[in-house]
């Protein structure tokens, strides 16, 4: 698999793991390592044209014994060695699949780390924001209280001094109608008085002009009475008077 620049170290460390892992795997009985096996074989290599040399010197029956018994186990050991090989071919596609999926689960969590850092990085930048925007609020929410608290103590000295205003005025006003309804009460009363004593002057004017009208009537009355009774008295003395003569021609 091929991997980005930014992996290098962990594939570098994920690589040398695994050779390490390699190193320490588990080999048939027989095999504990692969370098003395191949060794073996390299040696047996090499040793054989001695002993062949060695033994042809021999006679031929013993030559063709050891002969067939070595090659009988060359032939096992080259068995063995193929069979060993096939297991270690089939231990590295193991380990590399198991490497490959490693790798994968290694570039997932490298690439969820580094979003996860991102979002760490996005969510910090959001929060100093916030902070800073917190700090000016707060800020602001300080001045309008300061504000708000001027505000309300102006206020409250406006409405007391207008309070107090309204009170004098109020006292002021009341001070006022009540001399204008007591120089009203005194113009009013001086009005009575005199328009009193004018109805008391014409009254009495007319009761002088009536006691005089009567005085006047009554002595009239009197004096026509008195003329009626002298006429009366007249005319009766002349009733008699004729009265006597008749009787006096009789």
């Amino acid at each position: 698999m091929l991997l980005s620049p930014k992996f290098s170290l962990a594939t570098i460390h994920v690589r040398l793991t695994a050779k390490g892992l390699l190193r320490n795997l588990r080999l048939p009985s027989g095999f504990r390592r692969s370098s003395v096996v191949f060794h073996a074989v390299e040696n047996g290599r090499q040793k054989t044209p001695r002993s062949l040399c060695i033994q042809t010197q021999t006679s031929p029956d013993v030559l063709s014994s050891e002969k067939t018994l070595e090659l009988a186990q060359y032939k096992t050991k080259s068995e063995k060695q193929s069979r060993f090989i096939l297991h270690l071919k089939q231990l590295v596609s193991c380990g590399n699949a198991k490497f490959e999926a490693l790798t994968v689960v290694i570039q997932h969590l490298l690439s969820e780390r580094e979003e996860a850092l991102q979002q760490h990085k996005a969510l910090s930048q959001e929060l100093l924001s916030l902070r800073g925007e917190l700090v000016t609020a707060s800020t602001t929410c300080e001045k309008l209280e300061k504000a708000r608290n001027e505000l309300q103590a102006a206020y409250e000295g406006f409405v007391q001094k207008l309070n107090q205003q309204h009170q004098t005025d109020l006292t002021e006003l009341e001070n006022r109608l009540k001399e204008f309804y007591t120089e009203e009460c005194e113009k009013l009363q001086n009005i009575y008085i005199e328009e009193a004593e004018k109805y008391k002057t014409q009254l009495q004017e007319q009761f002088d002009n009536l006691s005089a009208a009567h005085e006047t009537s009554k002595l009239e009355i009197e004096a026509s009475h008195s003329d009626e009774v002298e006429l009366l008295k007249k005319a009766y003395e002349t009733s008699l008077s004729g009265k006597n003569a008749c009787f006096q021609f009789k």
